[in-house]
C-alpha cells in the first residue's frame, strides 16, 4: 500500500469521525426540539384550559376580542408546531445524507485505485460540509423558535390575566346591580308604606302632616337615585381603568342595607 493511499485512508478516516460527531450533535439537537414540543403541547393545553374558561364569561365586546386573541395565539401555535415538523424532515434526511457519505467511505477503505479514493474524498468532503451548513441553519432555526415561544408564553399568560379581569369584573356588576335592585325595592316598599299610612291621615284632617312627610321621603328617594346614579358613573370609571390595566381591584362591594321602617 503507497504512502499516498495511506495518507487519503487517514483523511477519510478523519471525515467518518466528523460524520460521527455531527450524528451526536444532531442528537443532541433532535433532544432539545422534542423538549421544545413537550413545552408547546403544555403551551396548547394552557390555551385549551384559557378556551374553556370564556365559557364563564358574559358576552360582550371584551369577551369577543379576548377570544379572537386567543384564536390568533393557537393559530401560531399550530404554525410553530408545523416549523418543529419540518424541522425534523430535515434532520432525517441529513442523517441520510451522513449515512450515504459514511457508506462511500467504507467502500472506499477497500479500494487500491488513487483515483477514485480522490474523488471519493472530495465528495465525502463536500456532503460533510452540507451536513454542517444544514446543522447551523437548524440550529439558527432552533434558537429563533425557542424566542418565538417565550413570546407565545407570556402572550398567553397576559391573556389569561385580562380573563381573569373581566371575570372580576363581571362579579362586581353582578352584585352592584344586585344591591342597587335591593336597594330601589326597600325604598320603594317604605315610600308605599309611608304613603299609605301617612296619607291616610292627611285625609282625615291630620292638618297636611302626611303630605309633608310623603314629600320628604319623596325627596330623600330622588337623593339616594342621585348617589346611586353618580356611583354607577364612579363604577364604570373604575372598570375602565381596570381593563386598561391601571387600577388594583378593589374589594367586593357590601351586602344590601335595609331602611329602617
Amino acid at each position: 500500500m503507497t504512502e499516498s493511499f495511506k495518507e487519503k485512508q487517514n483523511e477519510l478516516q478523519r471525515a467518518l469521525e466528523g460524520a460521527s460527531e455531527y450524528r451526536e450533535r444532531n442528537g443532541v439537537l433532535e433532544e432539545n426540539i422534542k423538549m421544545l414540543r413537550e413545552q408547546l403541547e403544555e403551551y396548547l393545553e394552557m390555551d385549551r384550559f384559557a378556551s374553556s374558561d370564556e365559557e364563564d364569561l358574559n358576552s360582550g365586546v371584551e369577551n369577543e376580542k379576548v377570544s379572537a386573541e386567543n384564536a390568533l395565539l393557537k393559530k401560531q401555535i399550530e404554525k410553530k408546531e408545523e416549523e418543529i415538523m419540518g424541522l425534523r424532515d430535515k434532520l432525517e434526511k441529513t442523517e441520510t445524507s451522513l449515512g450515504v457519505a459514511t457508506g462511500r467511505y467504507m467502500m472506499n477503505s477497500q479500494s487500491h485505485e488513487p483515483t477514485i479514493l480522490e474523488t471519493q474524498l472530495v465528495e465525502t468532503k463536500l456532503a460533510l460540509a452540507q451536513a454542517r451548513t444544514s446543522r447551523d441553519t437548524i440550529a439558527m432555526k432552533y434558537r429563533s423558535l425557542e424566542s418565538s415561544f417565550v413570546s407565545l408564553k407570556l402572550e398567553l399568560a397576559d391573556t389569561k390575566s385580562r380573563e381573569d379581569d373581566q371575570v372580576y369584573l363581571n362579579g362586581v356588576l353582578r352584585d352592584t346591580s344586585s344591591r342597587l335592585k335591593k336597594e330601589k325595592e326597600n325604598m320603594e316598599s317604605y315610600l308605599k308604606k309611608k304613603e299609605l299610612r301617612d296619607g291616610g291621615r292627611d285625609v282625615a284632617g291630620n292638618s297636611g302632616q302626611g303630605k309633608i312627610k310623603w314629600q320628604k321621603a319623596l325627596k330623600k328617594l330622588l337623593s339616594v337615585r342621585k348617589e346611586v346614579e353618580e356611583e354607577e358613573k364612579d363604577d364604570e370609571k373604575k372598570i375602565e381603568l381596570m381593563r386598561e390595566g391601571s387600577v388594583k381591584h378593589d374589594p367586593p362591594p357590601p351586602p344590601p342595607t335595609t331602611i329602617a321602617k
